[in-house]
């Protein structure tokens, strides 16, 4: 039996380790089968990412994309960072255990790792083994970290980069005694973290570039020594076999059916960026705050899982000491650099300070946020390497101070309470957030009423808090699809409509008529109706509009309640770039609104009279060409209306299809901010 690990003092690192995971943890360490560490949102998306890997493998069904959630239309899991690494690795435990258990193992797995990987860093570039030990227990608890265990399992997942990072260090300081399967090991673990995240792949390339770069400049000598350690073999197999693993995920996530990242913009930008202020003042997701603090930090932009800028005072000042007195050490110059350019960066593209921004202070980000993957990345994230650089610098600068002491046990004491205070500056907030299943879930678990009724039935759930739904579909095995979703699909202004009362985005009374529910279960070609109150409950309109609609339902004992869809229905559904669907489906003439470039109406088990109208000469002074297609043609009409004309068109149980040959911009003539492409007016009697 091998014991160098014991042998090496690792024991007594993991148990420091340990305690900081369970600080974390919690409660949730006595019950881990049943709650979760952080927030209710995200984690359960994530959760149902876990389990769907090995559920599609096993189904013949494809791991990168879905129809079980928002269906008929899909889901492209590779666009929604699906985790499929840890699904891969992880999911068979789901089977033996729970997506809760599964999900806590990650974030304790991947603290563990993280930190002994790190002390091992640390103890091969020389640093004393309690300075190394200490360096892993703030590596632990890094406020990166500790911002987004409120629910980003795949940006805490930072292993990889720390295995990265190990395995550099070992090369240059051990040398490699087999480089070819050091090339295969390395593409391995850039493909692992492209499948746990890309938008952390993409960031730790920019970030390894940068490092690149500091190294020509400074120490260019150590560079080189360093490359020609791997012939030019080992480069290619490396390439070779990173391509290998991560092309289909490639394929998938800029060409991949549903959506993809091409053209699309995810998040808004300057938005979720670093505060200037955000360095210095700490987040409630740490112990050392208060109500003025928070009543500061409340104007940052974003929320607090992305404000990822903190350093706290006390470790500012001893990197500002380190780089004053260490600078010409190359390592420390490289490091110092680079942590300034990592947190300017994560600043965005203009600086903000207290919420405020400038235009006309413009930061570098702005370069950089326009690159392949790199213009997804949120700018506030990339602390994730500034805080690994800013540990780094103080460790080995306390090193280098300690080997110049001739009594350095005695001096030791001075960094071991400098560090500890650190340490108290990042302290999570305690006890930290964790997560309950919510009792309504019990109504749909394996055996019940409810249960029983939805096996493979493509559902549309009424619920105020889908990605808590989401922890069940996976929990009772991917046993229905649903037209519901929680992350990033295609855009489709009617679905959108259908999708916000699903989720009670909306108060309108209009969106729970009996007309629109039918509009809705006609869009999304669902068989049950699926109500699931978790904290808010819909008024009783709503239920009474339902149970007249389809029936009588079933309620479980907790409040959910299911409602089954007749086949001979009738409905009118729309598609496409429609909208207020819920106005036109009311009654009256004044019951219109807005059509764009494309879009279709399906009238169900009845007819409709549909009336478009064209906007004024003051929007489309040449009035707008319409053409149109029914669906048992393949023929299709083109009308023209001159400004204010209208036409009239019966639909008969059929679909038709519409496209606009020349549109509108409102905010271009009225300047009211309104930027859809819009061309006629849709009312239907």
């Amino acid at each position: 039996m091998n014991l160098s690990f014991i042998k090496k003092g690792y024991v007594i690192s993991l148990l420091f380790y340990l305690t900081v995971a369970l600080i974390y943890l919690g409660d949730v360490a006595f019950h881990p089968l049943t709650k979760h560490i952080g927030g209710n949102g995200d984690p359960e998306q994530f959760m149902w990412y876990l389990g769907w890997f090995w559920h599609s493998i096993l189904n013949g069904q494809s791991p990168f994309t879905t129809t079980y959630l928002n269906y008929p239309s899909g889901l492209n899991l590779m666009a929604n960072t699906s985790l499929l690494a840890e699904g891969l690795l992880f999911g068979p435990l789901i089977y033996l255990t729970s997506t809760y258990f599964v999900y806590n193992l990650i974030f304790f797995l991947n603290l563990m790792i993280s930190a002994l990987l790190f002390e091992s860093i640390l103890r091969m570039l020389g640093i004393r083994k309690w300075l190394s030990i200490f360096g892993g227990v703030l590596v632990s608890m890094m406020p990166y970290t500790t911002a987004h265990l409120s629910g980003h399992i795949n940006l805490t997942s930072t292993v990889v980069v720390f295995a990265i990072i190990h395995m550099i260090i070992s090369a240059a300081v051990k040398g490699v005694k087999k480089p070819y399967l050091y090339s295969v090991l390395f593409g391995l673990l850039l493909a692992f973290q492209f499948y746990t995240s890309s938008e952390i792949f993409a960031t730790a390339f920019l970030s390894f570039a940068i490092v690149f770069v500091l190294f020509l400049l400074f120490y260019r000598t150590a560079l080189f020594q360093f490359l020609k350690l791997f012939s030019w073999k080992c480069y290619i197999i490396l390439v070779v076999s990173f391509v290998i693993l991560v092309s289909p995920g490639l394929y998938y996530l800029f060409f991949g059916p549903y959506f993809n990242i091409s053209g699309q913009v995810y998040q808004l930008k300057n938005v979720y960026v670093n505060d200037l202020l955000n360095f210095i003042l700490p987040t409630p997701v740490h112990e050392l705050t208060g109500n003025t603090v928070n009543q500061v930090t409340a104007f940052f932009t974003g929320n607090f899982a992305e404000s990822n800028g903190y350093l706290g005072i006390p470790l500012i000042i001893l990197i500002i000491f380190f780089v004053q007195h260490q600078w010409n050490n190359q390592i420390i110059k490289i490091l110092s650099v680079f942590f300034f350019i990592i947190s300017i960066l994560s600043m965005g593209s203009y600086l903000h300070i207290l919420g405020l921004t400038s235009t006309k202070i413009v930061l570098p980000w702005m370069i950089f946020e326009h690159l392949p993957l790199i213009e997804h990345a949120l700018p506030s994230r990339l602390m994730l390497y500034g805080d690994i650089a800013a540990l780094l610098i103080i460790l080995i600068g306390f090193e280098k101070v300690l080997k110049k002491k001739k009594r350095a046990k005695l001096y030791s004491a001075v960094p071991f309470v400098l560090l500890g205070i650190v340490a108290a500056t990042w302290f999570p907030s305690v006890p930290f957030m964790s997560t309950s299943q919510p009792a309504i879930l019990k109504d749909i678990s394996a055996g019940t009423e409810i249960y029983n009724e939805l096996k493979d039935r493509p559902t549309a759930i009424y619920t105020d808090h889908f990605p808590t739904v989401m922890h069940l579909l996976a929990e009772t095995g991917y046993y229905f699809p649903t037209s519901d979703v929680y992350g990033f699909t295609k855009k489709d202004s009617a679905l959108d409509a259908y999708r916000d009362s699903l989720n009670y985005f909306s108060n309108d009374p209009n969106k729970i008529s009996a007309e629109f529910i039918s509009s809705l279960i006609g869009r999304m070609k669902v068989e049950k109706i699926l109500y699931i109150p978790i904290k808010t409950q819909m008024s009783n309109d709503f239920l009474n509009n339902l149970n007249s609609l389809l029936g009588k339902p079933i309620e479980g004992p907790n409040g959910a309640v299911l409602w089954n869809v007749p086949s001979d229905l009738a409905n009118v559904s729309f598609e496409g770039d429609i909208y207020n669907i819920e106005k036109i489906l009311g009654k009256g003439p004044d019951n219109r609104h807005w059509a764009g470039k494309q879009w279709s109406i399906r009238a169900k088990n009845k007819n409709i009279s549909v009336t478009l109208t064209a906007p004024p000469a003051s929007d489309m002074p040449n009035g707008v060409s319409i053409n149109i297609q029914s669906d048992n043609s393949s023929d299709f009409k083109t009308i023209h209306l001159n400004p204010n004309e209208t036409v009239e068109i019966t639909i008969v149980n059929e679909s038709i299809k519409f496209e606009a040959q020349e549109i509108f911009v409102p905010n271009n003539t009225s300047h009211n901010g309104d930027t859809r492409e819009l061309s006629v007016m849709v009312n239907i009697n």
